[in-house]
């Protein structure tokens, strides 16, 4: 099976690619656009684009921890998951949200960019710092740990 998991950030979006339990790739897609009505057609097409590419079997996003996303963030965040969600839809692909905060705890102790960092540099010798998706590593990282739990059969959703 292969399972596409989406970060939760408001202006890009960072994913990972599992086929079973192996990491294949991760990315960033990045966005442009800064009038709404553009920047949700951009992330639409270019969701649709990953996911007619890719054929994953599962698509999985964090869910929305209301207490941890700035008001200024939701509406972006509620906007790229409802896009997710209608790409899902028409290229008949599962959607599903997960809850990590219990398995990010479970595996890293304390919730923290340098620990999550030092996850991806040591089960998979990734380290992102010196290449060109520094700006997007703590990201890259939520996009990894969730399609590693998934994929793992860590989370029940």
């Amino acid at each position: 099976m292969k399972y596409l998991a989406f970060s939760r950030a408001p202006n890009y979006i960072a994913s990972s690619l599992f086929e079973d339990e192996t990491l294949l790739e991760y990315n960033v897609i990045t966005l442009n656009e800064y009038d709404s009505v553009l920047r949700m057609k951009e992330v639409y097409d270019k969701l649709n684009f990953v996911i007619k590419k890719i054929e994953p079997s599962i698509v999985v996003t964090h869910s929305i921890e209301l207490g941890s996303v700035m008001k200024k963030d939701l509406e972006r965040l509620s906007e790229i998951k409802a896009l997710i969600k209608l790409a899902c839809i028409e290229n008949k692909v599962v959607y599903i949200e997960a809850r990590t905060v219990g398995w990010e705890k479970k595996i890293l102790g304390r919730i923290t960019k340098a620990n999550k960092l030092k996850l991806l540099k040591e089960g998979y010798d990734i380290d992102l710092r010196f290449v060109d998706m520094a700006p997007y590593e703590e990201s890259i990282a939520d996009a990894i740990i969730l399609g590693e739990a998934v994929a793992h059969r860590r989370l029940y959703t």
